[in-house]
């Protein structure tokens, strides 16, 4: 299903709705996004709008955060989308997070779409939370 926000609002402003939605007491999202992401195509703004979702999901369900900042930006011909919250931290290695998670999977599958990647940072001794890095290459 296509959300119908993004063919009325944009992207941008979708995912501000979007974190305006899963902000609740003790769990404050703040959306950090450039409009020039409006202009991307419909589909790669499908699944930015699906990828930062997941990520919504994950923190909300499994990291024990309070606070998550999304921030998305166009540099260097690239869209950047930056994820991070306050948690607990993965519990596990990142790898056999992304092995046993199908949203985690999902995400790396919209992002091969774009011949993108993803890194990971996680610190859960120091509980620093976790902090999601894609890079997406838009087409041509």
């Amino acid at each position: 299903l296509y959300p119908s926000a993004l063919n009325e609002f944009g992207l941008a402003q979708s995912i501000r709705a979007m974190a305006g939605r899963f902000s609740l007491p003790g769990f404050q999202v703040l959306a950090l996004v450039q409009d020039v992401v409006d202009h991307l195509p419909g589909n790669m703004q499908l699944a930015i709008y699906r990828i930062v979702q997941e990520l919504l999901n994950n923190a909300m369900k499994h990291a024990g955060a309070d606070q998550v900042v999304i921030r998305i930006a166009e540099r260097k011909g690239k869209i950047c989308i930056q994820v991070t919250d306050n948690g607990k931290g993965f519990g596990k290695n990142v790898a056999q997070c992304i092995a046993d998670g199908t949203g985690i999977k999902n995400i790396r599958t919209r992002i091969k779409m774009f011949n993108g990647y993803m890194r990971i940072r996680t610190n859960q001794a120091k509980s620093q939370g976790t902090a999601v890095f894609i890079y997406l290459n838009p087409p041509n």
